[in-house]
């Protein structure tokens, strides 16, 4: 493994310490006329915390054929909450020491992270894999936990959401699932 290199950080603090002169520059380059920006946000980013709050339960709502529709809680908890002021606070911190720029900032509260989160439409951990019946729902062949043949494949299978989008572990489990599902199939 290569060590670590300071030259995505020295772009990045060019780019931020004369942001004018960068976007003039690609303006020129690649014939674009946009108006300056007179800031700039940075997006943040977390991986919820498992919390048994959040799910997917049976609405007392039906569809057109009276099909009972499903109904997403999606709740924050202190964690998560923790998470998002602790890591505002240390990308504000190690952007400022290397001179990358100047910050305007508001309290990170709950109200704030409630008033402006969103989530990536990825419904993780509904079905979560587990050892114990007590603690998920699948085991680790992604077979319902007490039943001989029923499986489940995808995201919801995760205990944690981790930060990357899931499509290749989803990808990755369902081949696994598969060859799972085969070599019974043939015994």
């Amino acid at each position: 493994m290569e060590p670590f290199s300071q030259e995505l950080f020295n772009d990045i603090k060019n780019v931020t310490n004369n942001f004018t002169g960068s976007v003039n520059f690609l303006s020129t380059r690649y014939g674009l006329s946009q108006p300056l920006p007179k800031y700039y946000s940075l997006e943040h980013r977390i991986e919820q915390a498992p919390n048994p709050d959040s799910r997917v339960v049976i609405s007392k709502t039906k569809d057109a054929l009276g099909v009972p529709q499903a109904d997403l809680q999606w709740k924050l908890n202190k964690h998560d909450y923790r998470t998002f002021k602790v890591g505002h606070e240390k990308i504000i911190k190690e952007l400022s020491a290397l001179g990358a720029g100047r910050f305007i900032t508001e309290e990170i509260t709950p109200e704030l992270v409630d008033e402006r989160a969103t989530g990536h439409y990825h419904h993780i951990g509904t079905t979560k894999m587990s050892t114990y019946p007590s603690d998920g729902v699948v085991d680790s062949n992604c077979k319902i936990h007490n039943l001989s043949n029923l499986y489940v494949a995808g995201s919801s299978i995760f205990p944690t959401a981790g930060y990357s989008g899931p499509t290749m572990m989803i990808v990755a489990f369902a081949m696994r699932l598969a060859e799972h599902v085969s070599k019974k199939l043939k015994t």
